[in-house]
Order: C-alpha cells, then sequence, then structure tokens
C-alpha cells in the first residue's frame, strides 16, 4: 500500500522534471519583428496614411478655432446690443452702406 501512494508523488515529480526539461524553439528578432508588425496591422492605417501628413488632425484643429472664434464674435455681438440698447442703428448703418454697394 505504501508503494501505490509513493506512485502518484514519483509520477507527479517526474513529469514536473520533464516540463522543466523541455525546450521551446528558438525565436529569433525576425520572429519577433514579424509578431510586433503582425499587431500593428491589425490596428488599421497609421495616423499619417489617412489623410496624409496629418491633414485631418489639421483640419480638426481649424474646425475647432472656427467654431471658438465664431461663439466669441456672437457674443462680441450680445454684449455691445445690450450695452447700447441701439438694435435699429446699429444694424441700420451697415445695411445702408450695402445699399451703396448694389447701386
Amino acid at each position: 500500500m505504501a508503494n501505490n501512494e509513493r506512485q502518484p508523488e514519483q509520477l507527479e515529480r517526474l513529469l514536473c522534471a520533464v516540463y522543466r526539461a523541455r525546450s521551446g524553439p528558438e525565436l529569433g528578432p525576425a520572429w519577433r519583428q514579424g509578431v510586433i508588425r503582425h499587431i500593428r496591422s491589425l490596428t488599421g492605417p497609421a495616423a499619417t496614411e489617412r489623410l496624409g501628413f496629418g491633414l485631418d488632425q489639421l483640419v480638426w484643429r481649424t474646425a475647432t478655432l472656427a467654431a471658438v472664434l465664431a461663439v466669441v464674435a456672437a457674443l462680441s455681438v450680445g454684449v455691445l446690443v445690450w450695452t447700447t440698447q441701439e438694435t435699429e442703428t446699429l444694424l441700420g448703418e451697415e445695411f445702408e452702406i450695402a445699399a451703396l454697394f448694389n447701386d
């Protein structure tokens, strides 16, 4: 009976020794570069390849700047109208000047 109890322990030690002794394949730099290239290809095209040379970032930054300037201009006109309380004369003069250019 004592021999049967030792058998699983001996088998376990033998399997652990074989597992530790086994050698894996040699993975060189070319294999690593191939794996990294594959991972990068899974993420999609690089940012410079989308519209070229970061043009997409330039477009979004310009659109953001234009939106901010439009809000500042609208607020400036609103404050000017509110402080002067002269909406008719403020815009009336400009419509009169525009009529001169249309003639």
